[in-house]
């Protein structure tokens, strides 16, 4: 009887374990810039601590060079975005202001079932915004032009 209980426990243990569907050998199709070992062979060179030269773009404070279009593109984006932020009346439009409001089911006339759904409102328009000169140009400008009526 204790041997069968040992059996049973060991058995009970190991649970689904041993019937393992997939294959622990490991297969690389495509490499993406990486090497294809086996596990072994990479837990091996982990452990002789050698410096992983081709890590690529995510390694941080590389100093690789950046191409010469990457590098004039990214000055042209840097000389627009200046050229914009420098100008003083440049306009902009502000983004509406959206509710959403969830309607829950309901029955309506007849046999009708009206299911849930989102109904999605304007809060707010959207509006040019320009800078405050512009905005104080302007209502004091309708100050003049309309008198206050009462």
């Amino acid at each position: 009887m204790r041997k069968i209980s040992v059996g049973l426990l060991t058995v009970f243990l190991s649970g689904c374990a041993i019937f393992n569907p997939y294959n622990d050998n490991f297969t690389c199709p495509k490499t993406y810039n990486g090497k294809c070992v086996s596990p072994a062979s990479a837990y091996q060179e982990s452990l002789e601590g050698k410096e992983k030269e081709e890590e690529g773009p995510l390694k941080r404070g590389s100093e690789k060079e950046l191409s010469l279009s990457e590098a004039s593109y990214q000055s042209a984006l840097y000389e627009k975005l200046t050229g914009l932020l420098r100008e003083p009346t440049t306009p902009m439009i502000a983004p509406p202001q959206v509710m959403r409001v969830l309607i829950l089911p309901y029955k309506g006339e007849g046999a009708r079932l009206y299911m849930s759904r989102y109904v999605y409102i304007l809060i707010e328009e959207p509006k040019w915004v320009l800078g405050n000169q512009w905005l104080n140009e302007e209502a004091a400008a309708r100050a003049t032009a309309l008198p206050l009526q009462k």
